[in-house]
C-alpha cells in the first residue's frame, strides 16, 4: 500500500510543476502585453485630457460672452468683459457694469496651460449689440493638445465657435458701409 501511495505522489509532484507552469506563463505574458497596451495608450489619453481641457477653455470665453451679452440687455447698462490683467485673457476675466465697474458680475479663474488672445475688451451695449466697429474673436489653445477653437462674435452681438484657428483680424472686421 505504501509503495504504491508513494508512486502515485511522485507523478503528482511533476504534474503540479506544469500546472504551475502553464497558470503562469499566460499571467506573466498578460501582464507584459497590458505594460506594452499601457505604454502605447499613454500618449493619447495625455492628447486626450489636454483637448478637453482647450474645450472647456472655449466653452467658458463663450459662455462670458453669452453671460455679458444676457446682462447687459436685463440691466439696460453697457456691460464688459475684459481680462483681469491687460492683454491675459488665460489669466482670467470678468464681467461688469460700465457704471459700477467694482461691481463685478463674474470673476473667471486662470485657463491652467492656454493660451487665450482676444481683445482688450468686449463691451456690450443695452441693445445686446457690441460696442464699436471691430469683430471681437478668441483663439484659444491649450498645451498638449492640437485643437484650437475659435469664438467670435457678430456684430448683432452673438457669439459662435469654430474648432479652428481664428482666421487673420483683418478678415473678421466689419465692412465698410461708407
Amino acid at each position: 500500500g505504501d509503495e504504491r501511495h508513494h508512486r502515485v505522489q511522485q507523478r503528482q509532484e511533476p504534474l503540479e510543476c506544469r500546472e504551475r507552469w502553464e497558470r503562469g506563463v499566460p499571467l506573466v505574458v498578460g501582464v507584459a502585453i497590458m505594460g506594452i497596451l499601457g505604454a502605447v495608450a499613454a500618449p493619447s489619453m495625455s492628447e486626450l485630457l489636454a483637448s478637453q481641457r482647450a474645450k472647456a477653455a472655449a466653452s467658458d470665453v463663450f459662455t462670458a460672452l453669452l453671460r455679458t451679452r444676457s446682462e447687459a440687455i436685463k440691466r439696460n447698462r453697457q456691460v464688459t468683459l475684459a481680462p483681469k490683467t491687460a492683454g491675459s485673457w488665460a489669466g482670467g476675466w470678468t464681467i461688469a457694469q460700465a457704471v459700477t465697474a467694482n461691481h463685478m458680475l463674474l470673476d473667471h479663474g486662470a485657463v491652467a496651460g492656454g493660451t487665450i488672445t482676444g481683445p482688450a475688451s468686449v463691451a456690450y451695449l443695452p441693445n445686446g449689440r457690441i460696442s464699436g466697429a471691430a469683430v471681437p474673436s478668441f483663439d484659444i489653445q491649450v498645451s498638449g493638445s492640437t485643437r484650437r477653437s475659435c469664438i467670435s462674435v457678430d456684430l448683432s452681438g452673438r457669439p459662435f465657435q469654430q474648432p479652428a484657428a481664428c482666421p487673420a483680424p483683418w478678415l473678421l472686421s466689419a465692412p465698410n458701409t461708407s
